[in-house]
């Protein structure tokens, strides 16, 4: 399979750095195919470098680089965020792995158990897909730290909702977790309650967080409450009953004001990066 680059970018393409684009990526386990963008740190290509990199495994692909091909033209700008920190000196170099979501099959790929509502239930499936094709032809082709304690997945709503799901079943493969503003109240709560219940730890580091303009309604007295931010706050103490610390192994924030969409997480996908990415 060929990787095409993308152009450097030109003023206002919306790229930045080495990004490159893989078109109809074969996917056995879900069948068809696939749209994978791969974003390579300053420096990769290099003359003499040999350096492995560790990676991250994003969902929602089509939204994490490039406004022309995200939600409503509103991308999380990872590969402009990536070139600052990176430069800075305020996190290593990462390689960024983009897989874009399926549309109307999203749902179910990103999802654990169905849900009464919207159905679904798929997501050991879209596992299998990055574990057994995705993740192995990226250790192929590039040179990666394959290990568990260098490789991040990461995503937003239900696409956090699959993270934590994922990192949590498969430690030995995603290591690093990032979840923004995840999913859940999916299925009536259904993973918290079964991470409760589950014996043993998941990933070595996580990051969750989540708005608080996001979600929202009323109370029994009729005080306005925040659904979203209770539900994480349950995950919290879970994670922190297994032996999680704050601000070392769980990372954790309610950002004031935030809302549920791209710019917000595109506005603190830079802490995320960090606190997974330890300088």
């Amino acid at each position: 399979m060929n990787i095409q680059p993308v152009a450097r970018p030109l003023h206002g393409s919306g790229i930045s750095g080495d990004v490159r684009i893989v078109r109809d990526f074969p996917c056995e386990a879900l069948g068809g195919t696939r749209d994978v963008v791969v974003y390579l740190p300053p420096g990769y290509d290099a003359p003499g470098n040999a350096r492995k990199y560790p990676v991250v495994y994003l969902h929602d692909g089509q939204n994490v680089f490039n406004p022309r091909s995200a939600f409503m033209g509103r991308e999380w700008g990872l590969d402009e965020t990536a070139e600052a920190l990176i430069r800075a000196g305020r996190m290593p170099p990462v390689i960024m792995v983009g897989v874009y979501n399926n549309g109307a099959k999203r749902i179910e790929e990103y999802t654990d158990v169905p849900d009464t509502k919207y159905g679904g239930g798929k997501a050991d499936a879209y596992g299998d897909f990055l574990i057994r094709e995705m993740k192995p032809w990226v250790d192929r082709h590039f040179r990666t730290q394959a290990d568990a304690a260098h490789t991040a997945v990461m995503g937003s709503s239900l696409g956090g909702l699959v993270s934590l799901y994922l990192s949590w079943k498969h430690p030995d493969v995603f290591g690093l977790c990032g979840a923004l503003s995840p999913s859940l109240w999916w299925a009536d709560g259904h993973l918290t309650k079964a991470l409760a219940q589950t014996e043993g730890r998941g990933p070595s580091r996580v990051w969750i967080d989540m708005g608080t303009a996001e979600g929202g309604g009323e109370d029994a007295d009729g005080n306005g409450v925040n659904d979203f931010v209770d539900d994480l706050r349950e995950m919290r103490d879970v994670l922190l009953e297994k032996g999680y610390r704050l601000d070392d192994t769980l990372h954790y924030r309610e950002v004031p004001g935030a809302e549920h969409n791209e710019p917000a997480w595109a506005e603190r996908a830079d802490e995320a990066l960090m606190a997974l990415f330890p300088k």
